[in-house]
């Protein structure tokens, strides 16, 4: 899984029992990889930069190259292994269209495993939103936690809850705002580095409640009205507001800003304690202000690095026992026939 953030290559096992919606599955082992030189096309690309289709397809065929060469782990035995779900890198996603760019054959050729990606396309085909797909995944991996919400904090922060009674109709999932996708510009920006790690200079600063009530009220009406977010709803123009602030103020207040609107966004769900998820777990002022906000006690989900592509697994699995890769009630999608991912088998010569 490389997520919009785009800060690396996850890499999850995941061992199911069972088939269908009675599988239960958990996370065997969990690995982090950096991507390649395709990184700095991928973002150009997220970013909406026009390039040329030479510079567009070396970047989907490197980062397969990218993904093989990860998941080259010495403990995995690959005659074991039913299958590779490989989200691909989302560089569009606006409803009906979107876009994970990825070239799966390298990763056939490394582990002769049968590959497969582009899942959110069945969804759209199908009217949907093609996101949040977490939400079934998440079922599946976490309902023994109910009741709860489990919340991504990624390059776009989502959310699912899990009813008391765990039953698959009551699940519900939505995105919620940018999160590591302004993290993680403002520090590109102010900070000449990737990320605010561990939100180290946001925990130095004193938050300015004037602009930070203001950016929360342009944050929440920005999105309001889609359970699903992709590029366009990024919400950068907002960092501009903290120009005129001191690096650590600035910093802290943006901290303030997402962790209100993502605390409160996912309460608002229904009942249970927050398990978070994603790059952003370790941004201590973004998690005591997210707790803050939502008003209930918030933990780290057990394999919270896994989560994502975790799911992915799930949701391969899933599709091979006949089961669409998305909840309706989730993503809007209509009943009936979906298209199953974009599947790459190897052929033995």
């Amino acid at each position: 899984m490389t997520g919009t953030s785009l800060d690396g290559i996850d890499i999850a096992v995941v061992q199911a029992t069972g088939r269908g919606m009675s599988m239960q599955a958990t996370v065997t082992l969990h690995h982090h990889a950096a991507l390649g030189e395709e990184s700095t096309v991928l973002r150009q690309l997220a970013e909406g930069e026009p390039l040329p289709a030479s510079t567009i397809a070396w970047a989907a065929t490197s980062l397969g190259h990218s993904i093989a060469k990860a998941i080259q782990i010495s403990s995995i035995d690959w005659s074991e292994i039913t299958c590779i779900a490989v989200h691909g890198q989302t560089v569009h996603h606006r409803p009906p269209h979107t876009w994970q760019l990825l070239d799966p054959s390298p990763i056939v050729v490394a582990t002769g495993v049968p590959v497969v990606t582009g899942q959110r396309y069945g969804d759209l085909a199908c009217g949907g939103q093609g996101a949040p797909l977490t939400p079934l995944s998440d079922w599946v991996l976490y309902r023994h936690h109910a009741p709860c919400i489990v919340v991504n904090l990624g390059g776009f922060a989502n959310a699912t809850l899990l009813t008391a009674n765990g039953a698959i109709e009551e699940v519900r999932g939505l995105d919620l705002c940018p999160c590591n996708q302004l993290l993680d510009t403002f520090a590109r920006r102010r900070l000449d580095q990737p990320f605010d790690e561990g939100g180290a200079c946001a925990a130095c600063g004193t938050v300015h409640v004037t602009i930070a009530q203001a950016m929360a009220h342009t944050l929440f009406n920005a999105t309001a009205s889609t359970a699903a977010m992709g590029e366009a709803d990024c919400a950068i123009p907002l960092l501009d507001q903290l120009d005129a602030l001191p690096l650590e103020d600035a910093a802290a207040t943006l901290s303030a800003v997402l962790g209100r609107v993502i605390g409160q966004k996912a309460a608002a769900l229904g009942d249970g304690s927050l398990y978070m998820a994603g790059g952003s777990v370790h941004h201590a002022p973004l998690m005591a202000a997210i707790e803050s906000s939502a008003k209930r006690p918030t933990a780290a989900l057990e394999g919270h690095g896994a989560r994502e592509a975790a799911a992915m697994a799930v949701l391969a699995l899933l599709e091979l026992d006949g089961v669409p890769a998305s909840l309706s009630a989730v993503t809007g999608r209509r009943s009936g026939l979906v298209p199953g991912g974009l599947w790459m088998h190897p052929i033995a010569q």
